[in-house]
């Protein structure tokens, strides 16, 4: 039911700055403990949090699922996704790889054929395909010596679509904090197998900043949950490409770091394909059956 579109709009920016928060902290952490340190953080501190936002029904409420298996499934993709675009941002600037990143529209169409039997007209396979270019013009593969970290994000994009497919296939007979739990707890149970392995002890400063990585991203996805609740997902996503305005900004104060001109051109094609693509789903799901 939507209540207030307003605060739906107000709630979606608000949590593209957490995001852009949680994002600009692990681009720090990344240079002061290993990889999977840093994700161990991520995801125990978000388990940690997560029963203080709220347990409908108490614990057995908060893991009671009907599809286990797709559940863990589900978050093993998220896990990756997370995986890839941490070690992304340690090599290369945030704006990009969050901008190589806004593909997942693009490649989540191309999955909902064959995994959701979904249909995709001829323009919005166009867009998808104008989309991938303005990738490429960020990446530039073969037109100079790009850092082999500017594929991680296609990759994170990849994974994090099969995260989003595999939540629509969940429906809506699964509770938003149950998933949100199992995202948080296969992502800790993994990583605090691998963890040990490559340990390196935190100090008391950067202790503090992986329990505040873990808690910004178990607020910042309950905030995206409040979003959605309040609007239409048709309305919301466009404003999702206000991050990129942000990640410029977080990326130039914190690190230095600037788009040149070929990327921002890259990033306008991107951005274009994809309110592009909103539209045609807005027009779409308005249109009479």
């Amino acid at each position: 039911m939507i209540h207030d579109p307003r605060r739906g709009i107000l709630l979606v920016v608000l949590f593209g700055f957490m995001i852009l928060g949680m994002d600009t902290l692990a681009k720090h952490l990344t240079a002061l403990v290993p990889i999977t340190v840093l994700m161990w953080g991520r995801y125990t501190f978000h388990v940690a949090a997560t029963p203080l936002l709220g347990m409908p029904g108490g614990m057995r409420g908060l893991v009671a699922t009907s599809q286990p298996w797709l559940q863990v499934l589900r978050s093993l993709c998220m896990l990756l996704s997370t995986t890839f675009f941490f070690t992304a941002i340690k090599f290369i600037p945030l704006a990009d790889a969050i901008a190589i990143g806004f593909v997942a529209p693009f490649i989540i169409t191309g999955l909902s054929i064959p995994m959701l039997g979904e249909k995709v007209g001829v323009r919005r396979w166009a867009a998808c395909a104008v989309g991938f270019a303005g990738a490429l013009l960020i990446i530039r593969p073969g037109f100079e010596d790009r850092h082999w970290a500017y594929l991680l994000p296609l990759c994170a994009a990849l994974s994090g679509s099969f995260y989003a497919i595999l939540t629509r296939r969940l429906g809506p007979q699964e509770r938003p904090t149950t998933s949100l739990f199992y995202t948080a707890a296969v992502g800790a149970l993994v990583m605090s197998c691998i963890a040990p392995f490559d340990w390196v002890w935190p100090t008391p400063a950067t202790w503090a900043m992986l329990v505040a990585l873990g808690a910004l991203a178990a607020v910042s996805h309950l905030v995206l949950i409040h979003a959605y609740r309040h609007a239409p997902a048709s309305l919301l996503a466009p404003f999702g490409y206000l991050e990129i305005i942000w990640a410029t900004l977080f990326g130039y104060l914190a690190f230095g770091d600037f788009p040149d001109a070929l990327t921002w051109a890259g990033i306008a094609v991107i951005v274009a394909s994809g309110l592009y693509v909103f539209h045609r789903e807005t027009i779409r799901r308005k249109a009479p059956t």
